[in-house]
């Protein structure tokens, strides 16, 4: 959702649009992190005119004709909602975008790949954007601009203290043990509060904000498993006034609770933590056996590995770099492959980061964690070392690029 700027904020003219701009761009909040997380006030209805009519004059002549006619089409609508208007931009078919974080999991869920296509600049993405779910239509960060030039319609993007753009970690209690002798928790910059789940981080800085709170800032997990049997996103609280009795294993309690008012559902603490673990951040983090539960994908989850090590009397070393020494891990809970936090949050950052690179031929990149030739493992062309994890592979060139090979690739 959209932040309104302003009603005494100057309305800059609108410059035109650099149909070389968008690619790779991600949104730099250059404010205040306090101030970031506060609404201001209404843009005025004379604004709202002038920008929409500069909009629609100062489209780039370089822009091809069917996307001059989305750029007119990225109106500015005031929707009422009885004390104050919101900011949002619209499709073509005048829907209003919402900011979604689940698109490469709506569109994998679809079996369409986990990618989109900005209706803009065509660039290709895998990332969280602006979205009408009616139309399947998306539009990225970057060209999101061009309805908002003053940088007012926020997307609830969270950054850290030096303006690092926060992910969504499924490790970062486990990191903070593993590699920092930390405990197995993290404390909330904004609420203060201390968790042992999932958070929004900055690995960089170790800044994190949890669930909770992103959530008010309209920021949900890319996988939202904290839902009600209504698909409404549910609601944390410390305590209630009175017990109550969880809809899934039916323990009564009145603490530590997920909840959806609208429809009488509880999650205790218990059950979401068992959910917590299979909250990854993208659908591309899976094992190599691309393993299924009754029909439905079956994610890498992270779970300590001893457990594992004994169920599975194997050593369970991680695909990517090998290494024997880990206390919790990315695993696939049916074939027991896995993934170091390390190695797994890398390749997860990756998949994400590379779609849409190019090889040296101009051929887009796609990642693939089993064999397109039907072997156990691949060859990377860079390195030749050989890969058992999956790689980022080129159809037309027939080439393999290993995770940390595909960085030197700066083809677009």
């Amino acid at each position: 959702m959209g932040i309104c700027p302003s009603s005494n904020a100057e309305v800059k003219p609108i410059a035109k649009k650099n149909s070389h701009s968008h690619s790779g761009q991600i949104y730099n909040q250059k404010h205040d992190l306090s101030e970031s997380y506060e609404n201001l006030q209404n843009l005025s209805q004379s604004q709202k005119l002038m920008i929409n009519k500069e909009l629609k004059e100062n489209a780039d002549d370089n822009v091809e004709d069917e996307d001059l006619s989305h750029i007119k089409n990225l109106q500015i609508i005031c929707q009422d909602n009885d004390t104050n208007e919101q900011l949002k931009i619209a499709c073509p078919n005048n829907h209003p975008y919402k900011w979604y974080t689940d698109l490469s999991f709506y569109y994998y869920g679809q079996n369409k790949g986990w990618s989109w296509n900005c209706i803009l600049c065509k660039e290709k993405y895998s990332t969280a954007g602006w979205h009408c779910r009616e139309c399947s239509v998306e539009l990225c960060l970057s060209c999101s601009s061009s309805a908002d030039p003053s940088n007012k319609l926020k997307s609830p993007v969270l950054c850290c203290l030096r303006d690092h753009k926060l992910r969504w970690s499924l490790s970062t209690c486990a990191y903070y043990q593993e590699k920092k002798s930390m405990k197995y928790l993290f404390t909330c910059f904004v609420c203060k509060k201390s968790y042992q789940e999932p958070s929004w981080n900055c690995p960089l800085c170790s800044f994190d904000i949890c669930l909770a709170c992103a959530r008010d800032k309209g920021l949900n997990p890319p996988r939202d498993l904290l839902i009600c049997t209504n698909q409404h996103s549910l609601k944390y609280t410390n305590t209630l006034d009175n017990m109550i009795k969880c809809s899934i294993c039916k323990d009564s309690t009145n603490k530590r609770v997920y909840l959806c008012e609208t429809c009488n559902f509880y999650m205790c603490y218990a059950c979401a933590t068992d959910r917590f673990t299979e909250m990854v951040g993208h659908p591309g983090l899976r094992c190599t056996n691309s393993c299924t539960n009754k029909g439905k994908n079956i994610y890498l989850s992270i779970c300590p590995i001893e457990g594992y090590r004994k169920k599975s009397k194997k050593l369970l070393t991680c695909m990517s770099c090998g290494t024997l020494d880990m206390k919790s891990a990315y695993i696939c809970i049916k074939c027991y492959q896995c993934y170091c936090l390390d190695c797994g949050r890398l390749i997860e950052e990756f998949i994400e980061k590379v779609v849409g690179r190019k090889c040296e031929n101009k051929h887009e990149l796609d990642w693939h964690n089993t064999s397109c030739t039907g072997d156990d493992s691949y060859v990377c062309s860079i390195c030749e070392k050989d890969k058992i994890c999956g790689v980022f592979y080129c159809s037309s060139c027939m080439k393999n690029y290993c995770v940390k090979d595909v960085v030197s690739l700066n083809y677009s």
